[in-house]
């Protein structure tokens, strides 16, 4: 069962970008986790891709419908509904974990990033660009990842971006922190109109194994 959850997991956190603009009551985490077959859904997702590139970001300010308050990486869906005779001791829990989601879900103000371009991986080349489309919160302290671990000391790392066709659809959304201080890994959509849009991020810097495999999967088949 814990290997069918995880590679559940791996595959909702990497989702392509017309699904994550298709409205449905199963919106996925945004996250990765690394457990034995994480290699199989991003691999899915490096081929979707349209572009796939190493960059380092610095903030570029707000939306232009200001700034919008969220979640931090994930959304949190909070606890299931308590049972119908629970005792005082177990709602008094609840009640505290449901004050938790609710100041979580103002903890990161959503803006815009200017993307610096390192290196191309993968799709046409590019310099720098402002997203003004995925929800970034860039931040000067260092990476807060892995965003946590599961029990059996798993760790999960952010991956998905959540963007403003999302809010439109059922308002389920988050931002995505990234640091300035650190570099990612991103994998972006391109429609017929620039700039590309960022439809995952990576952390790029040791000792998350995201670069290597996707140079990796970008070599040239022999």
């Amino acid at each position: 069962m814990r290997s069918i959850t995880a590679a559940v997991a791996v595959l909702m956190g990497l989702q392509c970008w017309s699904e994550a603009l298709a409205c449905s009551r199963a919106r996925n985490p945004g996250v990765i986790a690394l457990t034995q077959d994480w290699r199989e859904g991003f691999g899915q997702a490096f081929a979707r891709a349209s572009g796939v590139h190493l960059v380092s970001v610095s903030d570029a300010g707000k939306h232009g419908d200001g700034a919008w308050s969220m979640f931090c990486d994930f959304y949190d869906f909070g606890p299931p509904p308590l049972e119908r005779r629970a005792s005082k001791a177990r709602k008094a829990e609840h009640e505290a974990e449901l004050r938790r989601v609710e100041q979580a879900s103002e903890a990161c103000q959503a803006g815009q990033a200017r993307v610096h371009v390192l290196e191309t991986l993968k799709g046409r080349p590019l310099a720098e660009w402002v997203e003004a489309e995925a929800f970034i919160t860039v931040t000067d302290a260092p990476p807060a990842e892995p965003l946590k671990h599961w029990e059996d000391g798993t760790a999960v790392w952010g991956a998905r971006l959540e963007n403003h066709a999302g809010a439109n659809c059922d308002g389920m959304v988050f931002s995505r922190r990234m640091s300035s201080r650190a570099t990612y890994l991103v994998f972006t959509f391109e429609g017929d109109q620039p700039p590309p849009v960022i439809t995952h991020a990576f952390l790029a810097d040791d000792p998350t194994p995201f670069l290597a495999e996707a140079r990796r999967l970008a070599r040239p088949a022999p």
